[in-house]
């Protein structure tokens, strides 16, 4: 079935290939009698490639977009960097097909790279960097050169010293326990809250994420998680909360941010509101039968 037009007739499931050495298969059949992957030959990968190879002159650098092509049909050409997928895209100044918008991301690519860096071929074999617990003599003399200014004089220390004395101290003549009382009806305030959960864009970390569906899967349609600064009670957000009608509560405690934090306060501190609440360490989600036997015992046996 053909379907005419001015300058060309579209065929339906046509098993031509273009005329012009693009190696695509051809849909148009132009008035010349010539077949086309376009309507228009000019947008044909391989007549834009000869023609941005007679444009670059001495002056001009080579213009290495790639052209984005259809390989929906059967007649498609493969990734000419080896990984044997179906290419994408078409480098018109190199005559290479790849799979990706960019040849460094096709995978076999970096494969190749990932060996050619491993062992001997990487310029740091060998070398002690600071991540071993040594420090590169060489490297961080360089670094100095490429860093000047850095190492402050005993001058400039003091300077900065006196530049935060007295007056010039922003904390100068403030209470800090009323400073802090400050904060803490701010983060009562509903309108600051949300403007706050807005400019940081919150979302639940790795942790966060592998234990809410942990809960769906075992208790599903029991807990929420509100730890997005969705739900707050006397100014402090948990991360879980119970939607049965029950005030329950679960906090996650990493192991590194919260080294410092106090369990018993944070228990005390939502307990004044009624609410029950269970701390869970980062380190005891390893072994998620006991969790769940926490959570039972904690919530759901009465006591």
């Amino acid at each position: 079935m053909a379907l005419l037009s001015r300058s060309y007739t579209l065929v339906k499931n046509s098993m031509k290939l273009c005329a012009y050495g693009c190696g695509q298969r051809a849909k148009f059949l132009h008035i010349s009698g010539k077949w086309c992957c376009n309507k228009f030959y000019t947008t044909c990968p391989e007549v834009i490639r000869k023609k941005i190879k007679t444009r670059v002159g001495k002056k001009d650098k080579p213009h290495n977009k790639p052209i984005k092509v259809d390989n929906s049909n059967r007649l498609y050409r493969l990734c000419n960097y080896g990984c044997k997928k179906k290419a994408r895209f078409y480098f018109p100044i190199v005559n290479k097909w790849c799979c990706s918008e960019y040849y460094q991301s096709c995978p076999n690519i970096k494969k190749e790279y990932s060996i050619k860096m491993s062992g001997n071929g990487n310029p740091m074999f060998g070398k002690p960097g600071t991540w071993l617990g040594k420090k590169n003599p060489d490297q961080s003399k360089r670094m100095k050169k490429n860093n000047p200014g850095k190492n402050k004089t005993e001058e400039t220390k003091r300077k900065m010293s006196e530049s935060k004395k007295g007056t010039k101290n922003h904390f100068f003549g403030k209470n800090r326990p009323e400073h802090s009382k400050l904060i803490k009806s701010l983060w009562s305030d509903l309108e600051f809250i949300e403007k706050q959960r807005k400019s940081r864009s919150i979302k639940p970390n790795k942790l966060e994420l592998f234990f809410e569906s942990w809960l769906n899967k075992n208790f599903p349609n029991e807990w929420k998680y509100v730890g997005n600064f969705k739900f707050w009670i006397g100014g402090k957000n948990p991360d879980f909360v119970s939607i049965n009608n029950k005030k329950n509560l679960i906090e996650l405690f990493g192991n590194y941010w919260h080294k410092n934090d106090s369990p018993k306060k944070r228990i005390n501190h939502f307990k004044k509101y009624g609410f029950n609440t269970l701390i869970l360490w980062e380190k005891e989600i390893k072994n998620m039968e006991k969790v769940k036997n926490k959570i039972i015992k904690e919530f759901y046996y009465e006591k």
